[in-house]
């Protein structure tokens, strides 16, 4: 069969043409994991974005700014990412497919409908959950890798914890909340008090440390180190203490210089030296002779005369 010239040169352009409405529409059909404002957040991945609003599709991963980021889930329920924390999303465009989420830094809170093939990473430990049911978690991961977990509710499902890079596991029942330290799960607190998840209060400023003093404590939020007003000239005195004990202690000087200006910065700098007064120590007055006053005693009997 000959087709027509004008037909030949257009089926390239149809061809293209095609392809690109089965594109969007395998893009429309695409159940995207959830959505969030944009608005004092970093996010970054397989993401949608319009105006304030970004949909996450296969996979994301948001860093909360100053203030907590919610992330509304597709399939119900919602992630709060706390301030300054990073968070990791993954999941495929199956039905009931199975989420991951990942916590790099910080702490978070997930509440949701989980499925059982549903997962939770830390850089240290994973968490396997026994069945399908309402999961309210909170979590926090320090710097130096206590894994702080509250699994919240009743009907909460049983946590399955075990390492990254090895054979230990623990179960972390409905209502219960541990310390993992330093990501172990040999070294567990079962009687955890603090709070794992989010801090209350909101966030104003990354900068201003009262106004979220908890994030300070665990960890999310850098302390605030107080700064030198730029230009401001700030007076320093320093000083060199030396002992050696093997030396005797030097007497006391009686040579005494007279009174310094009271600030340095009035003295010139080619200003004489002040004059030294040196203090001679005074004479002792001379003891009385005895036999001196002897001899004036016979003299005045014997008539010797003088005084």
């Amino acid at each position: 069969m000959t087709l027509h010239p004008h037909l030949r040169h257009a089926l390239p352009s149809l061809f293209t043409a095609f392809l690109c409405v089965a594109l969007c529409e395998v893009a429309h059909g695409q159940r995207p994991i959830g959505t969030l404002s944009t608005n004092d957040a970093q996010i970054s991945g397989t993401v949608n974005v319009q105006h304030d609003s970004a949909e996450i599709q296969s996979s994301g991963t948001v860093t909360a700014g100053s203030r907590t980021a919610e992330i509304s889930l597709t399939r119900g329920g919602k992630v709060l990412i706390c301030t300054t924390s990073t968070v990791h999303l993954t999941q495929s465009n199956n039905e009931n497919a199975p989420l991951l989420l990942s916590l790099n830094r910080g702490a978070f809170e997930i509440h949701m409908s989980a499925n059982a093939q549903d997962a939770i990473l830390t850089p240290d430990l994973r968490f396997d959950l026994s069945e399908a049911a309402p999961l309210d978690l909170r979590m926090r991961v320090t710097p130096n890798g206590d894994t702080c977990v509250e699994n919240r509710g009743k009907s909460a499902p049983v946590l399955h914890v075990t390492e990254q890079f090895g054979v230990g596991g623990y179960f972390v029942e409905p209502g219960q909340r541990v310390l993992f330290e330093h990501g172990s799960v040999r070294e567990v607190v079962d009687r955890e008090s603090s709070n794992c998840g989010c801090p209350t209060g909101l966030v104003a400023s990354s900068n201003d440390p009262k106004a979220f003093p908890e994030a300070v404590s665990q960890g999310l939020t850098p302390p605030h180190v107080p700064q030198a007003t730029p230009g401001e000239v700030h007076a320093q005195v320093s000083a060199t203490i030396a002992y050696n004990g093997n030396e005797p202690i030097p007497p006391a000087s009686t040579t005494t210089s007279a009174p310094s200006s009271t600030s340095a910065t009035n003295t010139p700098a080619n200003a004489p030296a002040p004059e030294q007064t040196t203090l001679q120590p005074a004479e002792r007055p001379k003891a009385p002779n005895p036999f001196r006053a002897i001899g004036h005693f016979f003299r005045r009997i014997f008539g010797g005369g003088g005084s």
